[in-house]
This record gives C-alpha cells, structure tokens and sequence, in this order.
C-alpha cells in the first residue's frame, strides 16, 4: 500500500506502544506513507513517549486528533490531512464504530477496542496470578470487559478476594473499579470442557489459561485474537514484548481475523500463465464446468483460443 492511518489512542492514558505496532507492520510491508493520529491532552500537546516513538521509526506526520473525527478526516481527508488507503489501529467505541462506518470508503484493519481478557482457572490456579491477569486488561478504560472462566466456584470466590487486595495499590484503582463493577464478570461452567467451550464461543481480545495443563487447554481454543499460556505468561508480555502484536480484534470477531500483521497491509495480486499445452490440458475442466453453468463465453473463449492457433499451423 501507499498510505496508510495508524490511530494511536490516548486521552487517558498514552500508548506509545500501541504507536509501535502500528507503525513496525506498515514500515515491513514497505509501506510508503504513514500518517498518525493521535488524541491531545487537555494540554493541547500529544504525549512526549508518542511523539518519541514516532521519531524513532522515522514517522513525521503525527496529527493531534482523535475521536471518530480523526477516523473520518484519515478516510475522507481533510484541509491539512490526506486521505489513506487503509486505517489501523485501536481504539474506544467510538473509534471502532467509526472505523466499521468508513469501510468500503477506505480499508480497516478490525475492529480494536475496548479490550476484552478471560481468564480461564480452575483448582490448581494461584488466585493472586489470576487477580493480576484480571486488573491487567480492566485497567484500560472503564469499558473494559473482563472476565473469569471457571468450572470451580471456590476458586472463583478467591480470586475476587484477591482482586479487592491487588486493586488497592494499583494507580487507575478509579477505572478498574468502574470496568469491574459495569463489565466485570465471573463465569461458572459446567465443567471444564465447557469453560473452554465458552470462550471459544466469545472469541475474546485475550485468553489467559492459568491451568493445571495450560499447553493442552491452549490446544482447544480456537477464537481468540491472542493466547498465553502457563502463569509465566501475563498478558503485559505481549502487549509490550513478546514480539506479538497488541492490535487484536474485539466483539467476538477473534473467531474470524487474527492480529494486526505485515499482511495487512499489501493488497495481494493472483496472477497466472499458460501456455498452449496447459491451456489444452486444463480445457476440458473449463468447458465442462462452463457449460455446466450456462456461461457459454467462458467457454468459447478457451475453444476460441485452440481453433486460432491449430488454423495458423494448418495455414
């Protein structure tokens, strides 16, 4: 691609993290011009970490924007932005459904955002690892959905203990109280093929397995936008390190897209060559399966092809 968007959220908190995943794919795939938005504190400035980390991929056209607005002027353009072929990035609400309004104007990449965690337990678990899992992804925003998987009541009634300890100390203790009381939620399943079973059927943002066998349970989700597995894998781990990309799809969509990757960003060609020979081997699929479907011309247009080049040998 030529031109791409990346959003970078902020306003509450400042992700210059999220700017590098982004941006690293984009610049992989070759990716000639990449414009960045980005929403101002109340300041009116953009955070020093964001603009920072621009600077060091080599970005230089950084826009204090944000906000369905900053979708829209990256898809339509505006007075000082032009117009993109394809905008990426995560986002509020706001931004997704912005984001899901433009396409066919423009390309997306999927919908990123608010950020959703399960986190599937079951006896074995150390409650303290599960908690921290749990606060890990509620502190985003306070329409973070985070939720415990569980075939073990007991175990569930600890970590919510252990929840009410750990939050005390933690800085965004006003948000995460917020996204746990609105969109904070404990699952009691049958058993524990059904807990797996639930989250597969949610497809969520990130599926921490905290198990007595994490390898084996990881083995059996199959929607998820990104799994850690084994309590030495916190979610933190890729959003900053692993070398996985943060930018996942949310509201179930898990079960059909996968992270934001180099891929995303080539608008990928099929080409094909025959020569006489191929084409005559191939000629009797393409005739019967034209016929077959009343497209006459698909078919005349191989036939025409023989009958030209056999009359030039024959003349």
């Amino acid at each position: 691609m030529r031109r791409v968007g990346v959003y970078v959220p902020g306003g509450g908190a400042n992700y210059p993290s999220s700017l590098v995943m982004g941006v690293v794919p984009a610049q992989a795939a070759g990716v000639d011009e990449i414009a960045i938005v980005c929403p101002a504190a109340p300041s009116g400035s953009i955070d020093i970490g964001v603009l920072a980390a621009a600077h060091m991929l080599g970005v230089s056209e950084v826009y204090a924007t944000g906000g369905a607005q900053a979708i829209g002027a990256l898809a339509f353009g505006t007075e000082t932005i032009r117009r993109v072929q394809k905008i990426v990035g995560p986002g509020g609400p706001w931004v997704t459904a912005a984001k899901l309004a433009v396409y066919g104007e423009v390309g997306v990449d999927l919908p990123a955002g608010p950020s959703e965690a399960a986190v599937i337990v079951d006896s074995t678990t150390d409650p303290r690892v599960a908690a921290s899992d749990l606060l890990c992804q509620a502190e985003h925003g306070p329409d973070s959905v985070v939720t415990l998987v569980t075939a073990h009541a007991d175990k569930a009634t600890e970590v919510i203990a252990e929840l009410s300890r750990q939050i005390l100390r933690l800085n965004r203790r006003d948000i995460i109280e917020r996204a746990l009381a609105t969109h904070g939620l404990v699952v009691i399943a049958q058993d524990h093929s059904a807990a797996l079973a639930f989250v597969n059927d949610w497809a969520p943002e990130h599926a921490s397995i905290l198990t007595e066998r994490p390898a084996k349970d990881a083995e059996s989700i199959t929607a998820a936008g990104s799994v850690f597995v084994g309590q030495w894998s916190p979610e933190s781990a890729g959003d900053y390190a692993t070398g996985a990309n943060h930018i996942l799809p949310t509201g179930g969509l898990a079960a059909a897209y996968g992270p934001l990757a180099t891929e995303d960003f080539g608008s990928w060609r099929q080409v094909q060559e025959l020569t006489r020979a191929g084409l005559e081997g191939l000629a009797p699929t393409i005739r019967t399966l034209a016929q077959y479907e009343g497209l006459t011309a698909h078919a005349a247009s191989v036939e025409t092809r023989l009958r030209a080049t056999q009359a030039a040998v024959s003349a």
